[in-house]
């Protein structure tokens, strides 16, 4: 299988024969709702009202299309995370999370208690990060392990910028990118 090639040994644990019955298995699944967001876009979130609540009564759930997003911003983050996680267990491990700090590299959730063959990496806003609408989630200049980034969830850990260089702006890029989007589809939700 060719994606199977190009994933970490560690993960290649799926046979073709499994593959090919999933992927039929998918296929007969027809009518996943599919929201064209050119309405929010140009102003006009109530057209999207009845849409979007008939998706969500019977599905739970839509894929939007048209939503407006750079797609500068996502191939660029697509191609950061891809980078990072080509990078060495070491450099990945330097900012692991920790007991105390939820946010960072992990590769160690478990689920029914057998271990996830997952990696992934977390990071959010912090107490004094600026106005998101004037200047994006950024920090105000401090390290990111600063005690006034510190917050519930802990501080963010990103690699330097000499380990993964572009990853940290593109991660922030692509978090106030999907933020928008996230307000504006809450909104119309709200509404219906």
């Amino acid at each position: 299988m060719q994606v199977l090639g190009r994933l970490t040994r560690k993960f290649r644990w799926i046979s073709a024969r499994s593959t090919r019955h999933f992927s039929q298995e998918l296929k007969g699944i027809h009518g996943v709702p599919v929201v064209d967001c050119s309405a929010i876009n140009e102003g006009k979130m109530e057209d999207l009202v009845p849409e979007i609540r008939s998706a969500c009564s019977k599905w739970g759930f839509f894929q939007l299309v048209n939503h407006g997003l750079d797609e500068q911003i996502v191939r660029t983050f697509e191609e950061k995370t891809r980078e990072f996680f080509d990078l060495s267990k070491e450099v990945k491990k330097s900012v692991k999370r920790s007991t105390n700090n939820s946010r960072g590299f992990f590769d160690d959730e478990f689920t029914k208690r057998k271990r996830d063959w997952k990696e992934g990496f977390d990071f959010g806003i912090t107490p004094y990060s600026r106005d998101p609408r004037a200047t994006g989630f950024t920090v105000d200049g401090a390290a990111d392990d600063d005690a006034r980034h510190n917050n519930l969830d802990g501080f963010n850990r990103f690699p330097s910028e000499a380990q993964a260089p572009g990853f940290r702006n593109a991660m922030w890029e692509y978090f106030n990118e999907m933020t928008s989007l996230a307000e504006r589809i809450s909104q119309v939700m709200a509404i219906g």
